[in-house]
C-alpha cells in the first residue's frame, strides 16, 4: 500500500489534493492534530540501469512526494489553527550510506533526509519542529520477504547487534521526538536507530 490512513478510507500518499480534506476530517474525529509522522513509503531493488522510469516514479512519488506535499498540507494546516506541532519523517541508514542494488530507494531517502533539514529551518518561525528518524533493518510488510530468506544471514552478520530491529525498537526514539518537552529544542536532526549497523557498513 502506498499510505497510511487518516481514516480508514483515506490512504494514498501519492494523491496530494486529498490531504487538506483528509487532515480536516482527523482533527474532526481525534481531537486537534500536533504530530504528523511520514512512514508511508515503497522499497525498490535493482541497479540504476535496471530501473525504468516508472519504477523511479513510483518510488519518488511515495518516498519523497508524499513526504513533501502532505508536510506542506500539514504545515499550512497548523499555522493557520496558530498551533505549535511536529512532524517526523521516516528516512533510512540509506540516507548516508548506498549499498549495491538500492539506487532508487537510498536516493530518496536522502532526499527524505535533506527535505527534514530544509522544513526544520523553515518552520522553525511558526513552532513547528521538524525531525527525521533513520532506521537499518526493521521487521515490517515491507522488508519481511527479505529477513526471511536465506541471503539475510549475511546482512544479520554486519550488524554490531546481531539481529535486525522490530518496530518497538523504533519506540523511544519516536516518542522523544513526538514529546514537545522532551525535544522542545531539536528541528532538524535525524536519529540513527540501526543496532550500529551504520558503523559497519561496508
Amino acid at each position: 500500500s502506498n499510505g497510511g490512513s487518516f481514516n480508514g478510507s483515506y490512504n494514498d500518499v501519492t494523491a496530494p489534493e486529498g490531504f487538506a480534506g483528509a487532515l480536516a476530517t482527523a482533527e474532526r474525529m481525534a481531537g486537534p492534530l500536533t504530530v504528523l509522522v511520514n512512514n508511508a513509503g515503497v522499497a525498490n531493488s535493482g541497479s540504476m540501469l535496471d530501473t525504468d522510469a516508472a519504477e523511479w516514479e513510483r518510488v519518488r512519488q511515495s518516498n519523497v512526494d508524499g513526504v513533501w506535499h502532505l508536510s506542506q498540507a500539514f504545515a499550512k494546516h497548523l499555522i493557520a489553527a496558530g498551533r505549535p506541532g511536529a512532524i517526523i519523517n521516516i528516512a533510512s541508514v540509506l540516507s548516508y550510506r548506498v549499498t549495491p542494488g538500492t539506487a532508487a530507494y537510498a536516493i530518496s531517502k536522502a532526499a527524505v533526509k535533506h527535505m527534514t533539514e530544509a522544513m526544520a529551518a523553515e518552520l522553525a518561525r511558526y513552532r513547528i519542529r521538524v525531525n527525521a528518524l533513520a532506521p537499518g533493518y526493521i521487521v515490517t510488510e515491507m522488508t519481511d520477504a527479505f529477513l526471511n530468506s536465506p541471503a539475510s544471514a549475511e546482512t544479520r552478520k554486519r550488524i554490531p547487534m546481531r539481529r535486525v530491529g522490530t518496530p518497538a525498537d523504533l519506540d523511544g526514539a519516536l516518542l522523544l521526538l513526538a514529546a514537545p518537552r522532551a525535544s522542545a529544542y531539536m528541528t532538524g536532526s535525524t536519529i540513527v536507530v540501526d543496532g550500529g549497523h551504520l558503523t559497519a557498513f561496508r
